[in-house]
């Protein structure tokens, strides 16, 4: 019998009874050439069997073991593991003892392992021809090449953009079907999706939930001017057709509740269809109600906090300093009565370690920092009066009157600077 070993640039084959063949020089271990096949030879015109292999290192994963009655295991096969040699197949003997076991090579040759010999004849796999499309590589993962338009596709498309110009359900049914036919594809039925913001803005209905039944995708983006047209009608087709109404506009956004925060008809719309005024961002701890607190009507705040809202979502004390209308002593008032006065000293997202890893390069202070750096005095003298204690440092070491001062408001720095201790 031979052995035949096939390395990536040579080939060495061995007699019934060799000594192991000579090791390969090269320059360093690295450039030493993989072992890639060995083959079982019973004559040497026709290989009998192919033995698949991993390194002892675990770098590439062994193949699944075949059933044990099928494919005895080949056993004692070593490497040398000397930086000055190539890899080099030493001896092996098989599993029924029909070949003694050669003695055990010098200490600190690796065991190749998990290598499986198959009993019946494998030809050698076929060389594949090589794809020359380029490979798109996004956040180390391959992804499908560009799609590339045919001119009839194109053609086709084009005609289902003027029928939904056209705002005639019939027209549109016609030209998606026989476009849907031929050029159906998820890359065409996403293109589709820019042009549903058209027939929202003409509240064309039932050509949106035609083409929303026919799988044409949705984003939040498209239900915006819905939101914004009031349209209930609109939502609500939405709403049939999947749209998680907690869903975040991004990892800095909150979900679509904030966009209605002007009216509260249609709040309370939201809140009838499951909308939580505490949903956040995808990353950072920021909530329909956060945004509340800066611009809407005390009314509406109110309306949040009877319909589940939470002192303890959302960073409040830290929104309600940014808030410019009269009233945003009142807004204090409020969140300090339902139980915020405990996070009066809190830096910003110290509570939410998500939101941390996410701004950990950022100044974060205390609502007194956010307060000094918007000007507002009132605002300060109430924090100050409430329990802020304004010698806490931000994340880089400064104080609330170093932020005043940064910015440049003068009455602010004089309230500061009569309670904050001297710095060293």
């Amino acid at each position: 019998m031979l052995i035949k070993t096939s390395f990536d640039d040579e080939t060495v084959v061995l007699p019934d009874t060799p000594p192991p063949p000579p090791p390969l020089p090269v320059e360093s271990q690295s450039e030493a050439p993989a072992l890639v096949e060995i083959w079982i030879y019973d004559d040497p015109n026709e290989a009998l069997m192919l033995v698949e292999r991993h390194p002892p290192n675990r770098s590439v994963a062994p193949p699944p073991p075949p059933p044990l009655d099928e494919a005895p295991m080949l056993e004692d096969i070593w490497l040398h593991d000397d930086p000055d040699e190539a890899p080099m197949l030493v001896e092996w003997h098989p599993p029924d003892g029909s070949v003694a076991p050669p003695p055990p090579p010098p200490f600190g040759a690796p065991m190749l392992e998990e290598i499986w010999l198959y009993d019946e004849p494998v030809p050698p796999p076929p060389v594949e021809p090589r794809d020359e499309s380029p490979v798109v590589i996004l956040h180390g993962v391959p992804v499908d090449p560009p799609h590339v338009e045919s001119p009839d596709e194109a053609q086709d498309f084009d005609a289902i953009v003027s029928a939904l110009a056209s705002r005639h359900l019939g027209e549109v049914q016609l030209t998606f079907s026989w476009w849907r036919m031929h050029h159906d594809t998820e890359y065409s039925r996403n293109r589709l999706t820019g042009h549903l913001t058209e027939g929202i803005e003409h509240e064309d209905i039932d050509i949106l939930d035609y083409l929303l039944q026919q799988g044409v995708p949705f984003t939040l983006r498209q239900i915006e001017p819905a939101i914004r047209k009031k349209s209930i009608s609109m939502l609500d087709m939405f709403l049939r057709h999947g749209w998680d109404i907690n869903e975040p506009e991004s990892w800095s956004t909150p979900p679509l509740l904030r966009r209605a925060l002007s009216n509260e008809d249609l709040i309370m719309y939201f809140l009838r269809n499951g909308a939580d005024p505490n949903a956040r961002c995808a990353i950072l701890d920021i909530t329909p109600l956060s945004y509340a607190l800066v611009s809407a009507s005390l009314s509406t705040i109110q309306l949040l906090f009877d319909h589940g809202g939470s002192v303890h979502c959302g960073q409040l004390l830290h929104y309600a300093a940014m808030r410019e209308s009269e009233d945003r002593l009142r807004v204090y008032e409020i969140l300090l009565q339902k139980g915020s006065r405990s996070r009066l000293n809190t830096l910003l997202y110290a509570d939410d370690q998500k939101s941390m890893n996410m701004m950990c390069d950022t100044p974060r202070g205390t609502p007194l920092h956010r307060a000094a750096q918007q000007g507002y005095v009132d605002v300060v003298k109430f924090l100050l009066e409430s329990g802020c204690d304004p010698a806490i440092r931000d994340t880089r070491g400064e104080t609330a009157l170093d932020w005043a001062e940064y910015y440049g408001h003068c009455t602010v720095m004089e309230v500061l600077q009569r309670v904050t201790p001297l710095q060293d």
